[in-house]
């Protein structure tokens, strides 16, 4: 069937439902035709009449009507003064990674997105297609499934469509920006790198990100199937890194394992066979370090009567010399204890070792723990205002928004506009981000945590913002 005999098909808009989603040439509607929803595009009153306005709608509707992929909007009829595609009940991406940060959080699902987001660009590319408008908002993400279906083939370039009458700014490469006219897969590349930026969890993407959005088309990767090659690259490293640190993991554990006939006996070596368990099992080198301070707390557990003696007995019961196959011999930090002890009265005890459930712990153990859970707090900090760093900057960029005077922690003070943007998205939605944290790590913190975790906040939101704007590839 030929895409002429369409031409003259007429709808009834007295039963459509007008969607928010219109731009400034047309209106988006809703409407169910032969029981089954559809998407229509159609000029507003002042345009209809228009031929240049009506060209721009037929070019959208043959390029699109040549076209089918699992992850490209199906288009279906078009009229005098409109088009009609299937209705993609889902979310734009934009909105998506807002309400579904989490979703983003494990690694199938992210691959899965980006996947489909390549196969469709790539597919228009081998169909002589260029998008030139890819961004958040023409990507949908169906509710049932999440897969991924690209839209709005308005401002694309064909071998017989060469005009492209338009861009969104904040996504558009320099050579469009520019309007030399010049434009070819790579165009597309920069703007799948800056949609990529925005991926939740996706901190190994930055080179990725980086490469794409150069400014100098030659030096971006030339094809989508170089980007391919990149993902998989990084995956390859990522699982060979990951089998090196084990296999090194376990022979430095072995190589732990004491040799020293007074340690022989079977009751040490069920402690050791347990200490080498706990290692490996770990996955990671650093947890080797910890190996003689793990020992220590073993001994403690299996010592009940350790509570009852003095400190100086409680440092001597539960540091035993431990003998390395190098011949190095290694103890427990029991005086780092002690000194903690002598330094503050407060917690010191005549007669008796402060327990667990004064809230001590051996050596520094304490102070970690804190730190550790302090950096889990403002990590899940930065992940949970991440989406709105970036709609708030997009949303600056896309209003003519610029950005000067960085000055570390206190962004752009030059940009007054920025600035007045930022409290309010501060106030919307950051503090609720926060509240929520608190709430929930509150009682775990030291009264110095809570002090020095406000400064701590401000400057997370600061690294969000400059960690970004760095993966726009835009300069200060």
């Amino acid at each position: 069937m030929s895409n002429s005999s369409f031409t003259h098909t007429s709808i009834d808009f007295s039963t459509a439902e007008q969607l928010e989603a219109s731009g400034s040439t047309c209106n988006c509607y809703r409407m169910k035709l032969f029981g089954k929803q559809h998407f229509v595009k159609r000029l507003k009153p002042e345009y209809a009449g228009e031929p240049r306005y009506k060209s721009m709608l037929q070019k959208e509707f043959e390029t699109g009507y040549s076209l089918e992929h699992p992850n490209l909007v199906i288009y279906r009829q078009m009229g005098d003064d409109f088009i009609i595609t299937d209705y993609v009940d889902g979310e734009r991406l934009s909105d998506f990674i807002t309400s579904h940060a989490d979703y983003f959080k494990e690694k199938s699902n992210r691959d899965k997105i980006i996947n489909q987001l390549l196969s469709v660009t790539e597919y228009l590319h081998s169909h002589q297609v260029l998008h030139l408008d890819l961004k958040p908002d023409n990507i949908i993400i169906t509710r049932i499934g999440h897969d991924l279906k690209l839209v709005d083939l308005g401002f694309s370039y064909t071998d017989t469509f060469p005009d492209t009458p338009g861009h969104t700014r904040s996504f558009a490469a320099p050579e469009q920006l520019n309007n030399t006219g010049v434009v070819d897969e790579r165009t597309d590349i920069f703007a799948l790198g800056k949609i990529l930026a925005l991926i939740p969890y996706g901190k190994k993407l930055r080179p990725i990100v980086k490469r794409c959005t150069q400014v100098e088309p030659e030096r971006r990767y030339q094809t989508i199937g170089d980007i391919r090659k990149a993902l998989n690259n990084r995956n390859r490293i990522r699982w060979f890194v990951i089998s090196s640190c084990l296999l090194c993991a376990a022979a430095i554990a072995i190589l732990m394992i004491p040799k020293h006939s007074d340690l022989s006996d079977n009751n040490n070596s069920s402690t050791d066979s347990l200490l080498v368990s706990r290692d490996l099992n770990s996955n990671t080198i650093d947890s080797i370090a910890l190996a003689n301070t793990d020992s220590a707390e073993t001994a403690v557990e299996q010592e009940p009567s350790v509570k009852n003696k003095s400190v100086e007995n409680y440092q001597t019961s539960v540091s035993p010399e431990h003998v390395t196959p190098n011949g190095v011999v290694a103890t427990t930090p029991g005086n780092k204890f002690q000194e903690h002890v002598n330094d503050n009265p407060a917690v010191s005890k005549q007669n008796n070792a402060p327990t667990k459930d004064e809230g001590y712990e051996i050596g520094s153990q304490k102070l970690e723990v804190n730190i550790q859970l302090v950096n889990k707090l403002i990590k899940e900090f930065k992940d949970g205002i991440r989406p709105y760093v970036i709609k708030m900057i997009d949303y600056h960029i896309s209003n003519g928004g610029t950005y000067k005077d960085y000055k570390g922690d206190s962004w752009f003070s030059g940009d007054r506009v920025y600035l007045r943007l930022r409290d309010e998205y501060t106030d919307k939605y950051y503090k609720p981000v926060k509240i929520k944290l608190l709430n929930k790590y509150g009682n775990q913190l030291t009264e110095i945590d809570k002090l020095e975790l406000p400064n701590k906040f401000e400057m997370a939101i600061g690294e969000e913002e400059l960690k970004y704007i760095r993966d726009l590839g835009l300069s200060f």
